[in-house]
């Protein structure tokens, strides 16, 4: 998510301009949102298709979820998946493993996030919750450390605004950038 704050929207490393992720999920939402959805097997997009199939029973009927909330779903969806199946794979007696569960965030400037929905261990067939473990084991870090990167996505992302007003001569644009214009340079000086 950029600073702009618009769903699934990242500037990426390489591309111009912005891009989105998750490609799968915006075209489920893109579908739901114009009421044309399709749960027919696909057979050119298998899991396009079980995607959907998946996520429809996680939403309520006849509502359209935002993309955040179809994220969430989405999480639901893999989670249960997951541990469906390694209950049936492995033999509880023999063996514990542990199932973390989350949602990757991409953030400005390249950083990505990792938000950790679930942390739980089976042993002896019982479910152990991990995550007060695991959030008692990062309330540790230094959060300042975040705030202070995302002071500079803000900043960077304010700039790099400014600039493309400026190239493309903008002026209302560029007088509403909430930064000095100092900090603008304008190559093709179009302003």
């Amino acid at each position: 998510m950029p600073m702009s704050g618009e769903e699934g929207a990242i500037y990426r490393e390489g591309r111009e301009g912005m891009s989105y992720a998750c490609g799968a999920l915006l075209a489920l939402h893109g579908e739901i949102k114009r009421g044309n959805l399709s749960l027919q097997l696909d057979n050119d997009d298998l899991e396009q298709s079980m995607l959907k199939q998946q996520i429809v029973s996680h939403l309520e009927y006849g509502r359209v979820p935002s993309l955040v909330e179809l994220t969430y779903a989405a999480y639901d969806c893999i989670r249960s998946e997951v541990h469906r199946i390694a209950k049936n794979a492995v033999n509880p007696k023999q063996c514990e493993y542990v199932v973390i569960a989350g949602i990757q965030v991409h953030g400005a400037l390249g950083q990505n996030f990792f938000w950790p929905g679930s942390i739980t261990k089976m042993v002896d067939g019982q479910t152990v919750d991990l995550y007060e473990e695991y959030a008692a084991s990062v309330a540790v870090r230094a959060l300042d450390q975040w705030s202070k990167k995302d002071a500079l996505a803000l900043l960077q992302f304010k700039e790099r605004e400014a600039r493309l007003a400026a190239q493309e001569g903008d002026l209302v644009k560029l007088r509403s950038a909430e930064i000095p214009l100092s900090a603008v340079r304008d190559n093709r000086k179009r302003t």
